[in-house]
């Protein structure tokens, strides 16, 4: 794909991988990193966007280091690059990039604000971001994010559920993330519905069918 003398290529993950993201900021952060990178081949020139999972191998900053670091060395994570062949940026400023206000581009064309928002998204994802660049070579900006497992997704959706559809009534959500607890619940509570995942849990159909029939109705 070639727009504006610019070849676009991507290599991507075959299938998705599972992260916990906002989507609208996600997108707001893919926009503004490949309009960055568009905007430094005035002339043309190549935009590589890759995706990929890849396990952690060194401590650098915010992997493992400290106690409060994101992650850990050997976790996997969920990369994303967006490469460019443009002007790159000078030695001298590559250390401000993600200041506010501070920007590279010409009087009038950018208020500096971008790169900044950027990491502030990510950040609040638990994720990390990092840009590489030499003068006359181009840039590279590289996003991890950590993955998420079933049980992790499993509640966040619960959670956006119960706040939409039980706001200002007087309901109660109960969360339960192992089988017995799953079953005493449903036996134990006045649970007018139950929305169960038998592979991230554990439980089997036999085990819903041999419940008391009150409760079994209720399984959905």
């Amino acid at each position: 794909l070639t727009i504006n003398n610019i070849m676009v290529r991507k290599d991507l993950l075959d299938r998705p991988a599972m992260v916990l993201i906002d989507p609208n900021q996600m997108q707001q952060v893919l926009i503004n990193l490949i309009t960055n990178a568009a905007q430094a081949m005035p002339r043309g020139g190549q935009l590589a966007i890759r995706t990929a999972i890849r396990e952690l191998t060194d401590g650098s900053d915010g992997i493992g280091r400290r106690a409060t670091d994101f992650f850990k060395v050997a976790e996997q994570v969920m990369v994303c690059e967006v490469q460019d062949t443009g002007v790159g940026i000078s030695p001298d400023k590559l250390g401000k990039v993600f200041d506010p206000f501070f920007t590279t581009k010409p009087p009038g064309e950018g208020t500096g604000l971008g790169l900044s928002i950027v990491r502030s998204i990510i950040e609040a994802h638990r994720g990390l971001i990092s840009l590489q660049s030499q003068e006359g070579q181009g840039t590279t900006v590289r996003v991890t994010l950590p993955l998420a497992n079933k049980e992790a997704m499993l509640v966040e959706m619960l959670t956006d559920v119960s706040e939409r559809l039980l706001a200002g009534g007087q309901a109660e959500l109960a969360v339960a993330t192992c089988p017995a607890d799953a079953l005493d619940g449903l036996i134990r509570r006045h649970v007018a519905f139950a929305l169960t995942d038998p592979d991230l849990i554990g439980v089997h159909d036999r085990d819903l069918t041999s419940l008391p029939a009150d409760a079994a109705r209720r399984v959905r």
